[in-house]
């Protein structure tokens, strides 16, 4: 999905921004009189600063970029860009990240970058992943899932949601007993049987995709995982059902209901 880029005023969780390829490197750091090796480090920072500038008022306070998967084509052929704003804090600081794609949709480098926004920003609980709120809301969609409670209904132990993001990690743990979610805590006494890792743009994916697909993307090994490797591949469908309800989240934000988007998820092929 392309989605116009936000003026200063506002920030959304999952909003996305692309730039097509029809520009070459030369042309597009000619344009601004700067000339880079385009082994260089910063050549990603330069092209990100040239296609997909921060919105009116905000600026660039920190950013990282590793190559993407064809780095050696981001001197030889057009570049485009694609943004999606994955984490707005409280205060005025948002997190996004910024892909270089060739015309071929070949990724030749990806940045995190953090904006400090000109106006102050309060973020939504439902899109602040792995946090202890974001974890709150999910609990209490879950109490009254059979699809969950059921298989569930003999286990004890503790999932960790965990998000890589630009500064770090974060992380949250959902201690369950007989199907219920008793606690939700950063830390819980015996540490989580496994952690379930994604980065903050694979959470976005996770709860922004058109439709929900995350029982292959985990089967193919898209995400990471860390503990009980057994319990892990063993209740991977539970953790399909906690997905939903994390979608279901983002349909109540933007106008929803969390009945109405898992049915509307179940109808689809």
């Amino acid at each position: 999905m392309t989605a116009a880029l936000s003026g200063a005023a506002t920030a959304t969780v999952g909003e996305r921004h692309t730039v097509a390829a029809e520009r070459s490197v030369a042309d597009i750091l000619g344009g601004v009189g700067i000339t880079v090796r385009s082994s260089s480090s910063a050549l990603g920072a330069l092209l990100a600063d040239a296609l997909v500038p921060p919105p009116a008022g905000a600026r660039v306070v920190a950013s990282h970029w590793v190559s993407g998967t064809e780095p050696e084509s981001i001197g030889t052929g057009t570049i485009g860009a694609t943004t999606l704003i994955t984490r707005v804090r409280a205060g005025a600081t948002v997190d996004r990240t910024v892909t270089l794609v060739g015309p071929s949709g070949s990724v030749v480098a990806r940045g995190q970058q953090t904006l400090q926004w000109p106006t102050s920003l309060t973020p939504s609980p439902t899109t602040d992943f792995c946090t202890t709120a974001w974890a709150q809301l999910v609990r209490e969609s879950l109490a009254a899932d059979p699809d969950f409670t059921l298989p569930l209904s003999t286990w004890d132990g503790s999932i960790a949601l965990r998000c890589n993001d630009i500064d770090g990690a974060r992380e949250v743990q959902l201690r369950i007993y007989r199907g219920s979610v008793i606690d939700v805590a950063a830390r819980t006494p015996a540490g989580a049987t496994f952690t379930f890792v994604a980065t903050a743009e694979q959470w976005c994916d996770i709860a922004f995709a058109p439709r929900d697909d995350f029982l292959r993307r985990a089967i193919a090994g898209e995400y990471s995982s860390a503990g009980n490797g057994y319990e892990y591949v063993r209740l991977t469908r539970a953790l399909s059902v906690i997905v939903s309800h994390v979608r279901a989240l983002v349909g109540r934000r933007d106008g929803g209901t969390a009945l109405g988007h898992r049915r509307e998820e179940g109808t689809q092929s």
